[in-house]
C-alpha cells in the first residue's frame, strides 16, 4: 500500500473507533482491509488518540448512534423495561397476606398463624427495630418436626417460641419503603442496600406491606 492509502485507512479506523465507540473493531476492520499485520501499531496509535479526543468532548462516552437517538428524544439511559417499571408503584403488587410479629411468639398464636394460612411473617428483633421476613412454611414445618401438635394436651398455650432459632434458609433481611417508591425504586433500594426485602411503610409508621425480590421479577416476567 502507498503511504497515502495507509493514512487514509488509519484515519477510516480512527473514525469509525471515535463514532461508535468500538476500537477493539476499529482495528479489526484495519486488519481485515490491509491484510498487514504492521499497520497494528500506528492504527493503534490513531485509534487511540480518537478514542480520547472523543472522551474529552463527550465525557459520557455515547456512540454516534446513542448522540443522534438523543436528539431525537429516545432516552437509552432507561430502557423499556426500566419505563414500565417506573410507571407502576410499590403498592400496586405489594403482599397483605402477612403478619407482623416480635422474634418471640406463643404457641397459641404459632397455631393461629398457620391456620389463618398467613404466608409471610415479619418478624421485628427485640433489641432493635430491624425487621426479618420468614415464610410461616418455616414455621408449620418446624411445629411438625418438633411434634408438638401430637402434644397439645401437655403443652402450654402460653409456651414460648423463638422465631429466629428456627431453621430455615429462607430468612430475608428486609427494609422499609414508602408507598409513593416505584418498582424501580424498590429494586435499586434491594441491590444498592443489599437487602433481600422490603416491607411498605407510610408516614404514620404502619406497614402496608410486603415486597420480595422474587415479587419484582414475576411482575415484568
Amino acid at each position: 500500500m502507498s503511504d497515502i492509502s495507509i493514512y487514509a485507512v488509519i484515519g477510516m479506523a480512527s473514525m469509525m473507533a471515535a463514532s461508535l465507540q468500538a476500537p477493539l473493531a476499529a482495528l479489526m476492520a484495519l486488519m481485515e482491509l490491509t491484510n498487514n499485520s504492521h499497520i497494528i501499531l500506528p492504527g493503534m496509535l490513531g485509534v487511540v488518540s480518537a478514542i480520547l479526543t472523543c472522551r474529552y468532548f463527550r465525557p459520557e462516552n455515547t456512540s454516534i448512534f446513542h448522540h443522534l437517538l438523543a436528539l431525537k428524544g429516545r432516552d437509552l439511559a432507561h430502557p423499556p423495561l426500566a419505563q414500565a417499571m417506573n410507571r407502576v408503584g410499590v403498592t400496586s403488587i405489594m403482599e397483605n397476606n402477612y403478619w407482623h410479629c416480635d422474634n418471640q411468639i406463643t404457641l397459641s398464636q404459632a397455631k393461629k398463624i398457620i391456620q389463618e394460612k398467613i404466608q409471610w411473617m415479619l418478624i421485628t428483633e427485640i433489641d432493635s427495630d430491624d425487621k426479618i421476613l420468614m415464610p410461616t412454611a418455616a414455621l408449620a414445618n418446624y411445629l411438625y418436626l418438633l411434634d408438638i401438635e401430637k402434644k397439645q394436651a401437655q403443652a402450654s398455650e402460653f409456651q414460648t417460641i423463638i422465631l429466629s432459632e428456627i431453621p430455615t434458609e429462607d430468612r430475608l433481611t428486609a427494609s422499609a419503603i414508602q408507598p409513593q417508591a416505584t418498582l424501580t425504586e424498590a429494586y435499586e433500594q434491594i441491590a444498592d442496600m443489599r437487602t433481600d426485602a422490603l416491607y411498605v411503610i407510610n408516614d404514620r409508621q404502619e406497614i402496608l406491606g410486603i415486597l420480595t425480590y422474587r415479587m419484582i421479577e414475576n411482575y415484568y416476567q
